[in-house]
């Protein structure tokens, strides 16, 4: 059972830091920026372009001779889930957090 949860917490945390890390905007890894720019081009959904990435990648490491698990199958499936969730999470707080800097900056005295 320990490895299952450390399995599900490595899962969750791929999927929020991709998340977390493109919001920024400051430039992403090249899967990620297909991922986007499929997402761009098209208006398909993240989970979608996401998922269909990793199954071609996942197949393309089979046909390889590559080691794929059950593990292997459910971070294909579920790392497009959780991005679906937290890119606009993360884009929220991103949002917020330069607001909130951005209104302590105006509310600060100027100074001389």
């Amino acid at each position: 059972t320990g490895s299952i949860i450390v399995f599900s917490l490595g899962v969750v945390l791929i999927g929020y830091g991709v998340g977390v890390y493109v919001s920024a905007g400051l430039g992403a890894g090249p899967r990620d920026s297909l991922m986007m720019l499929i997402t761009e081009k098209t208006g398909w959904n993240v989970q979608w372009v996401r998922n269909g990435m990793e199954i071609t990648i996942l197949f393309a490491a089979w046909g390889m001779g590559g080691p794929i698990g059950f593990g292997t199958i459910l971070t294909a499936i579920l790392t497009g889930l959780i991005l679906r969730f937290s890119l606009p999470q993360s884009i929220q707080l991103l949002n917020y957090a330069v607001a909130r800097r951005t209104a302590a900056v105006k509310a600060s005295p100027p100074v001389h």
